[in-house]
């Protein structure tokens, strides 16, 4: 008798172990499904900070551009940029007159000139030869939210920066579209926003 009732005992402590090992084993199938739903959530929140669409912009263009105006006036505009930098928006706007190239940095939100840079042109540069090539022609130019707006309906996602230049007598924005971790650089014709192209970067 008292036989049986170790070798019952023995079995009842078989079981209880067993089913001890296959509650742990549930708990550790659930653990990597909780992180990978983490990592999910993680990956989703971006920076809106560096989104154009959520910035808090409170100076145009056309004040940006007066800035430059201000301190060099005989100078003709050559490249306009909005972008942000540690996670404030500024204007980057170079130009040049038949001599030097100038650059000033104007903040987006404040209007405050952050910084001003002057350089001799090449000598290859200079004489106007630069100046005739690479001077934007301002008029009749659409507006950066519309050229925005256009880029938008060719690629969504975050706008990271967009920049007016110059190239082959051809006044452009190009708009630079940020999702899933590749950037789409969309171009533009200044005058009508006729898509001129669309490069991507991985």
């Amino acid at each position: 008798m008292k036989k049986l009732q170790v070798t019952l005992a023995s079995t009842f402590m078989v079981m209880a172990l067993m089913a001890c090992n296959q509650d742990n084993n549930g708990n550790n199938d659930n653990a990597p499904e909780q992180e990978a739903d983490l990592g999910t959530e993680q990956g989703q929140g971006a920076d809106s900070s560096e989104d154009l669409n959520n910035a808090d912009i409170q100076v145009d263009m056309e004040k940006a551009v007066s800035e430059f105006e201000n301190a060099y006036p005989d100078a003709s505009i050559s490249s306009i940029e909005l972008e942000t930098e540690r996670g404030t928006w500024q204007y980057e706007i170079q130009g040049l007159d038949d001599e030097k190239e100038y650059e000033i940095i104007v903040d987006a939100k404040t209007q405050e000139v952050t910084k001003e840079r002057e350089e001799a042109l090449d000598a290859n540069d200079a004489g106007g030869v630069e100046r005739q090539e690479d001077a934007l022609d301002m008029d009749n130019i659409i507006d950066p939210q519309e050229a925005v707006d256009i880029a938008l309906s060719e690629a969504e996602g975050a706008i990271s920066s967009w920049k007016l230049e110059k190239d082959d007598q051809v006044t452009y924005y190009e708009v630079t579209v940020t999702n899933a971790g590749n950037d789409y650089d969309i171009k533009l014709d200044a005058t009508n926003g006729e898509v001129l192209g669309t490069d991507r970067d991985d």
